[in-house]
């Protein structure tokens, strides 16, 4: 469990492995895809952001908070994916 003592990216990583523990999504709240092996990398709601210094930001479009400029709209992309994946299209 989070404990107060911690910083507040220790207290996120919990909380986000606790909600994937329970099958929800941490962006979402959305149930887990189930059965496929997808994650976030190959959804088409996953966006990159690009930052200063070469450092890249991914985010998710349909994020219960928005896609902001914020730590807390960060998303993992091996993150499992949630019930509202879509495939990124073939080229």
């Amino acid at each position: 469990e989070p404990s107060p003592a911690m910083s507040y990216g220790q207290r996120v990583t919990i909380r986000n492995r606790n909600m994937l523990s329970s099958g929800r999504h941490p962006a979402t709240r959305q149930p887990l895809f189930v059965g496929t092996g997808e994650t976030c990398a190959s959804c088409t709601h996953h966006v990159v952001h690009g930052g200063g210094g070469g450092r890249h930001f991914h985010k998710c479009a349909r994020h219960r908070l928005g896609v902001s400029l914020s730590e807390a709209s960060d998303i993992r992309v091996s993150w499992p994916a949630c019930a509202l994946y879509k495939p990124e299209p073939e080229t």
